[in-house]
């Protein structure tokens, strides 16, 4: 120990510093009046891609925030409060009323005011019953009923209501389930459309954002009704489609369906023709009304018409009668349920199972690299490697997995992942019971954590900062020459022991002028 010491301090090359003489000494080099320049910034800055990165379930009842929901139930309850009003300006009573409008809410005065003197241009539903309400007095008002409820079942999926499964979260996560799961780098994905504004642009940025392109499809069965300002250019072939009729598609890597209002008959039709269209291990994307808000089924009596709703039982009952497996299913409990559905071949698979243990790699690095070179020099589609981690919380299997994936042999590769807090569970074997489902469904991610299963994605994070209160904190810029970057700064002296009786620090004044002003705005250097 001594001797490494003394190596060490050998190495070492001292440095004087003499701050009445303002000049520093090392060696035969000596330096007087250093002053130190702030470099000017870049006119044009990059602005900086901040993720975060965290376990999602691939089952999810209620992905909204509470902020998200609270601010959606508000204008489902003003819709419902329009709805009542016209109800009652046709003269029904109460008791009628109450039937038609079954279990809404009304909004007060002032939110339904301000939603009337603020209308959005998502706020889809709200002008429709608007316009009926101020339709009542017409002596044609029958024919303005049927225009306005048609006109909103055209432009159903622009409501806000109607995108809340298709942000960031979920969509994104549900799409790298796709995209991990799939060995291609050019996908091919088809979507069947009849709104003004298929999904393609949406999914598009996703498979980019992952370094991978895409040869997309889109058929549509009203090509007047779409609106190709929000198509990407040039990177999504547009064709008319007649409903009923069969789709060309072949070898499909991912299928998309977005609230196609259609019949059950219809929907099942066309789910069993996207499945003919689909390879084997390939996605089927299904997005749809499975809930109508109380102001929806006031239409629905009005127009004397069911509005196009198909409920979660009926779609999931379709998905076994076509032997599609729900993958994920992300539900925002008020309108609308997304699903992600696989076509898993029925085949056997010859499976091999390796348990990784942290520290210990000469008893499983030697197995998996023999297994990799048989897949290679032996190539078995039906051969299928299984990492297994349980009982701990940081392995390192999913990144190994990641960099597995992207080597010769890699599609055989498999996670299972099962967290440290986990006890109750089994022991990962392929012939246990427990575990079918996840051999059946044949996902690359399969983590257990919080009692459910799902996988880690990653997301934008949230703008601003999360704000925590502390006893020592200081004011600084962020960004120098920006005095709207002047923000609190928790302070490191935290970290300072005291006793509770010293003053750590007393201002008696603090002057501020032109001088610190211009060091502030960065129009000054510090030097000066």
């Amino acid at each position: 120990m001594s001797k490494r010491k003394e190596n060490f301090q050998l190495e070492c090359v001292p440095v004087h510093q003499n701050k009445y003489a303002q000049k520093v000494t090392s060696g035969g080099v000596e330096l007087k009046n250093l002053s130190v320049e702030f470099a000017p910034r870049h006119a044009i800055k990059q602005i900086p891609l901040l993720e975060e990165y965290h376990f999602v379930p691939y089952h999810e009842e209620n992905i909204l925030s509470k902020s998200n929901k609270k601010t959606l139930i508000k204008y489902i309850d003003v819709c419902s409060s329009i709805a009542k009003m016209t109800l009652e300006l046709l003269g029904k009573n109460g008791d009628e009323i109450s039937s038609i409008l079954k279990g809404s809410q009304l909004a007060d005065y002032l939110s339904t005011t301000s939603y009337l003197e603020s209308q959005a241009d998502s706020h889809i539903l709200l002008k429709s019953l608007c316009a009926i309400m101020d339709a009542v007095t017409d002596t044609d008002f029958t024919r303005h009923v049927e225009s306005y409820v048609d006109r909103y079942l055209l432009e159903r999926d622009l409501d806000v209501l109607s995108k809340t499964l298709v942000q960031e979260i979920p969509l994104r996560g549900v799409l790298d389930i796709v995209l991990e799961n799939i060995v291609p780098k050019k996908l091919k994905v088809a979507e069947v459309s009849n709104s003004s504004q298929p999904l393609c642009a949406k999914i598009i940025e996703v498979i980019q954002t992952n370094c991978l392109s895409a040869n997309y499809s889109v058929a549509h069965s009203s090509l007047d009704l779409l609106d190709r300002g929000c198509l990407p250019s040039e990177m999504v072939d547009v064709f008319s489609w007649v409903p009923g009729s069969s789709l060309s598609f072949k070898d499909i890597d991912l299928f998309v369906m977005k609230y196609l209002n259609s019949s059950k008959e219809d929907h099942a039709r066309l789910l069993r023709a996207a499945s003919a269209t689909i390879k084997d291990g390939g996605f089927i994307i299904v997005l749809e009304k499975t809930r109508l808000v109380p102001a929806e089924m006031f239409l629905s009596t009005i127009r004397k018409t069911t509005l196009p709703m198909l409920s979660e039982p009926d779609l999931e009952q379709t998905f076994k009668e076509l032997k599609l497996r729900v993958i994920c299913k992300k539900s925002d409990s008020l309108t609308s349920t997304l699903y992600l559905l696989r076509k898993v071949p029925v085949a056997s698979y010859q499976d091999a199972v390796i348990p990784i243990e942290v520290g210990k790699y000469e008893k499983w690095v030697t197995e998996l690299k023999e297994q990799i070179v048989e897949v290679i020099s032996q190539p078995i589609k039906s051969k299928r490697i299984w990492l297994v981690s349980e009982g701990t919380n940081c392995s390192g299997v999913i990144g190994l997995v990641n960099c597995l994936r992207l080597e010769p042999g890699g599609s055989s590769i498999r996670c299972v992942f099962i967290s440290e807090e986990v006890s109750t569970l089994p022991k990962f074997n392929t012939q246990t019971q427990f575990y079918e489902e996840i051999l059946a469904k044949d996902l690359t991610m399969n983590i257990f954590k919080t009692n459910s299963w799902g996988s880690y994605r990653h997301f934008e994070m949230s703008e601003g900062t999360q704000s925590i209160e502390m006893e020592h904190a200081y004011l600084n810029l962020l960004t120098r020459g920006n005095l709207s970057s002047l923000t609190w700064i928790d302070s490191p002296l935290k970290y300072v022991t005291q006793s509770s009786d010293t003053l750590l620090c007393h201002v008696y004044y603090a002057p501020l002028n032109f001088k610190d002003v211009m060091l502030a705005t960065g129009k000054l250097s510090q030097s000066e």
